[in-house]
């Protein structure tokens, strides 16, 4: 994917950043290790983490510092979606547990995982620019229905009840999709 600026004077090194769902991108004698939607339909923890330690480990053995994964934010209800093979499938305390055991495993072999896509990661339509269609926005703002903001919230509920930091923030959100829920 890339490197980061360095900041000696602050002692922040620069950092190698790397983005692929299936393991070490651009580079020579890697592992391309199972997708995420293949991963989730074992619906085995154990497999999970350790394809999590796996991944941290080659990361580590290239260099990387910063994983930009796991991806959960496909939740697979567009069957010609493009991405749907990167998120672990479409429940969302699958997503959340996989998710979390593939952070565990990346960070415990000392590589920074990031995961990715929380929201509005379904759209492919025409999402890069071409000359004769302009691309469309994945931008969700106020075309977000009550359906796909409840579903959202689920993903972002059912995260958070797995991984202990706050990630269903939005009172909005919250409000509007599970009123009952709002003071979590």
């Amino acid at each position: 994917m890339g490197n980061s600026g360095s900041a000696d004077r602050l002692g922040f090194p620069q950092l190698c950043l790397q983005d692929s769902a299936l393991g070490v991108a651009s580079a020579d004698n890697v592992t391309a290790f199972p997708a995420g939607i293949t991963t989730g339909a074992t619906w085995d923890k154990s497999l999970m983490y350790a394809r999590g330690v796996a991944l941290g480990e080659e990361f580590r053995g290239k260099g990387t510092n910063i994983h930009l994964g796991p991806a959960v934010g496909p939740m697979g209800r567009k069957p010609l979606g493009g991405r749907n093979w990167e998120g672990f499938g479409a429940d969302p305390v699958l997503q959340a547990k996989a998710a979390a055991l593939t952070i565990k495993g990346v960070q415990e072999q000392g590589i920074i995982a990031t995961v990715k896509h929380l929201i509005g990661n379904e759209q492919e339509m025409y999402r890069m620019y071409h000359l004769f269609q302009p691309g469309y926005s994945a931008n969700i703002g106020k075309r977000c229905d009550r359906t796909t903001a409840r579903s959202i919230t689920y993903l972002l509920i059912a995260f958070q009840m797995i991984v202990p930091f706050m990630s269903s923030t939005s009172g909005r959100l919250l409000k509007q999709s599970m009123p009952a829920l709002a003071p979590l």
